[in-house]
């Protein structure tokens, strides 16, 4: 009998050190609209919403996983993962994880994210290659999402803001002259703001590196977990239901290219060739780069290989443009 009563305990402490290991606690940077808060009808009660937090719930919904939700600032955020007080923080680009020596996903879960110079319709900017915006204060909404030179240039006016609604007023008031944003933001903030036609794209440039939207984790992280979350994530790209909530945020934002500046020189700028020259002026969701990334029969067997030469890098590609 007292064997008996001994077994069960033993099983039972296991059962509670399982349970504890797949408490998982992600780290919420406010990055609309990525994650952000929101009133309920009420007004009484702020709800955290958004694409990632979103995802995060679907897959505690398909797995054994608990997530609990911390809300950070930009400043906080890096420490915090380093000293392992938060498992996950998603949105974090692979330049900056290699600047930090972060570990993250095995693939980015969005890909080709656009950053574009925005403008106030009351001031063109005459921007054609990269070195043209030097002349300009531009602001910058700070967060993990910038994957270009902007933040060790020395030589660029840069003014940062943790509030893109306060980054986008400013540029309205002509406080500043531009913004560097990806089109995601551009059109929520658009909308937010009800800016409508006060806000434009510069059509003669936009910056040729694409951002790609990585889960970092932490240290302490066990690796059957971070190996849980990625798969749901290819269950999820595989069914439909990542597309079906990036959907759900498109129906809200709506991004697409805003109204570009009529007065810009269609002329081709010199870094065009560079890889700007192929963006288009009507940008739909592939082209933006907002789809799920990865096809899953591709990323798997890219994924094989890699292990076999010790490699651990990926060739996303987009679902619908990339599947064969």
């Amino acid at each position: 009998m007292i064997k008996k009563i001994t077994l069960f305990v033993m099983l039972a402490f296991v059962s509670f050190i399982v349970h504890a290991k797949d408490f998982v606690i992600v780290g919420s940077l406010i990055e609309p609209p990525w994650k952000y808060y929101e009133y309920n009808e009420d007004l009484e009660m702020e709800i955290l919403t958004g694409i990632d937090i979103d995802l995060f719930r679907e897959i505690q919904r398909r797995t054994n996983l608990k997530f609990e939700f911390k809300k950070l600032d930009y400043s906080r955020a890096l420490l915090e993962l380093e000293n392992n007080n938060v498992d996950v923080i998603p949105g974090v680009t692979k330049t900056l994880s290699t600047k930090k020596a972060l570990k993250v996903s095995s693939w980015p879960y969005i890909e080709k994210l656009t950053s574009n110079v925005y403008h106030s319709s009351r001031k063109s900017l005459k921007i054609k290659r990269y070195q043209d915006i030097y002349p300009y204060s531009i602001g910058l909404i700070r967060s993990l999402g910038y994957d270009n030179r902007l933040d060790d240039d020395p030589l660029m006016i840069k003014e940062y803001s943790e509030d893109g609604t306060d980054i986008f007023k400013k540029l309205i008031d002509g406080k500043i002259d531009g913004i560097i944003t990806t089109d995601w933001e551009a059109a929520y903030f658009s909308q937010q703001l009800k800016l409508g036609g006060d806000v434009q794209i510069v059509a003669d440039y936009a910056l040729p590196e694409k951002v790609e939207r990585y889960l970092a984790y932490s240290n302490k992280l066990p690796q059957y977990i971070q190996r849980k979350i990625e798969e749901a994530l290819d269950q999820m790209i595989e069914d439909g239901a990542f597309d079906r909530i990036l959907d759900k945020y498109f129906q809200k934002i709506h991004p697409k290219v805003l109204p570009q500046d009529e007065n810009a020189d269609s002329s081709a700028g010199e870094e065009k060739s560079a890889g700007a020259a192929d963006k288009k002026e009507t940008v739909n969701r592939d082209d933006a780069g907002t789809k799920a990334a990865g096809d899953k029969a591709d990323k798997k067997n890219t994924a094989a290989k890699n292990t076999k030469s010790g490699k651990n890098t990926m060739n996303a590609k987009s679902r619908k443009g990339g599947k064969k």
